[in-house]
């Protein structure tokens, strides 16, 4: 695995062992061992040459991790994104895509060259989204109101805040009930009501009460008939004397 005059230099990609005379074997990107000759395996690929993709549902370094797709979908044995299946004829529920190159596998003919020989399974098609569809092939539409949108596979609708109803009825769907109103906001208006009453009430009475002092207040003043000295005027609860008016005298001529 060492080259050089003084045997401190790694052997040159693609080669390893004695003096780095052997050529290694691994394809798809590989390195090998510059000692034992190994392949080390990019993401996706295995086996003694890296000339095989992860098996399904396996994807990464040594195909170590799992995928997590739904529905029966495979994912992509490199990075683990998932793709969608081959259509025709009876293409899956909810799944569409758009074609893409196939993916090629190389395999060795001759010790350091490559050849095509493989292409990579279920990588035809690569999901979409079709906003406002579902259904095999995303060939229906959705039938909602008020909605945001639908279940790519069973067509239901996903109903806005304050709406309900069937997706296969979409005029059928009524506002949801109103929520109840709160308790202690009434409470608070029927208290204020009455404080509101309260002081209407208690200023009025003030009222009546400052007009009937001023009226006590007025002088009420009383005559008695003829010619008088003094006259009392009165007022209510208190008597005072005031001058008596006297009755003009007859004059006598003579």
């Amino acid at each position: 695995g060492w080259a050089g005059l003084f045997c401190n230099e790694s052997c040159p990609h693609g080669t390893f062992g004695a003096g780095c005379l052997q050529l290694c074997l691994c394809l798809n990107g590989g390195t090998c061992d510059g000692t034992t000759g190994r392949c080390h395996c990019p993401p996706g690929y295995t086996d003694e040459h890296c000339s095989s993709l992860c098996p399904s549902d396996t994807f990464g370094v040594n195909c170590s991790e799992r995928c997590s797709c739904q529905h029966g979908v495979a994912c992509s044995p490199i990075d683990g994104s998932c793709i969608c299946k081959e259509a025709p004829p009876h293409p899956q529920s909810g799944v569409t895509g758009t074609a893409i190159p196939s993916a090629t596998v190389l395999s060795a003919t001759t010790p350091g060259t490559t050849s095509p020989s493989a292409t990579l399974p279920n990588a035809d098609l690569i999901p979409e989204p079709q906003n406002g569809t579902f259904g095999a092939g995303c060939g229906q539409r959705c039938k909602c109101a008020h909605a945001d949108g639908c279940d790519p596979i069973t067509g239901e609708c996903h109903c806005l805040p304050g709406w309900t109803g069937n997706p296969d009825q979409p005029y059928t769907i009524v506002p949801a009930p109103p929520l109840p109103y709160s308790t202690l906001g009434m409470v608070v208006s029927l208290v204020a009501l009455v404080a509101l009453l309260v002081a209407v009430v208690t200023v009025a009475l003030c009222y009546r009460r400052r007009q009937k002092g001023k009226e006590n207040r007025h002088l009420a003043v009383a005559y008695t008939a003829g010619r008088t000295d003094t006259s009392e005027y009165m007022v209510p609860g208190e008597r005072h004397a005031a001058p008596r008016l006297r009755a003009p005298q007859p004059r006598h001529q003579g």
